[in-house]
């Protein structure tokens, strides 16, 4: 708070809770000027702070997709043009435009999995998505394809096999190796990335091929 007294001559009494400080009238003035640029100043920003912040509550955080891949349309993939390889599975959710792939290694009967989910823009089409499926094990490449906006890996042990069973052998043609086919029982569990996907626990069966020892 401050007091201001008239001293005459040019001279006004500014006194503060501290001190009594002679002034000028011009220093007066610019003092006072200063004083109320200043409060407009910060009248200003928390203007502007709270109009930002008032924004940033208007607006809708985008929820986060729900990811059911049980009810998806399913592809499987255990042959490339040359012969048997690891095998793919791929999960397509067109209404949520998300796709989920799984890749089951074959080089031993431990059959270890990965799995990546891939989200795509509101604008892709389910005809979009199945060719950029294609592309990914195919040597017939569409040029035109959507492209995922969103990746990401499930961790470590978020999908694991739980029962392999012995279905027969196949031969490869090119080569004559020998190979026993399994089919696999998946466990997916249940993961979340946040304001990404959550991706809802389910199990299925894949099919993957082990070459067998002195083919």
């Amino acid at each position: 708070m401050y007091a201001i007294t008239e001293l005459g001559s040019g001279f006004v009494n500014l006194r503060t809770h501290r001190s009594n400080v002679p002034l000028k009238y011009r220093e007066f003035w610019t003092i006072i000027q200063e004083r109320f640029y200043m409060m407009k100043f910060k009248n200003l920003i928390l203007l502007l702070f709270s109009l930002f912040s008032l924004k940033a509550m208007a607006e809708p955080v985008a929820a986060a997709r729900e990811l059911a891949f049980k009810e998806a349309k399913k592809q499987q993939v255990t042959h490339s043009m040359v012969g048997i390889r690891d095998s793919l599975v791929f999960y397509a959710l067109a209404d949520q435009k998300a796709v989920l792939v799984l890749r089951i290694d074959h080089k031993d009967i431990m059959f270890a999995v990965t799995g990546t989910v891939y989200l795509f823009a509101p604008d892709a089409t389910e005809e979009g998505m199945g060719k950029w499926i294609n592309n990914q094990h195919s040597d017939g490449l569409f040029p035109e394809v959507p492209e995922p906006i969103f990746q990401s890996q499930l961790p470590e042990g978020n999908v694991s096999i739980f029962e392999r069973k012995l279905m027969g052998k196949e031969k490869q043609r090119l080569d004559n190796k020998e190979f026993s086919n399994y089919e696999v029982k998946l466990s997916i569990k249940e993961h979340r990335v946040q304001g990404k996907f959550h991706l809802v626990a389910f199990e299925d069966v894949a099919k993957v091929f082990l070459e067998l020892e002195n083919s």
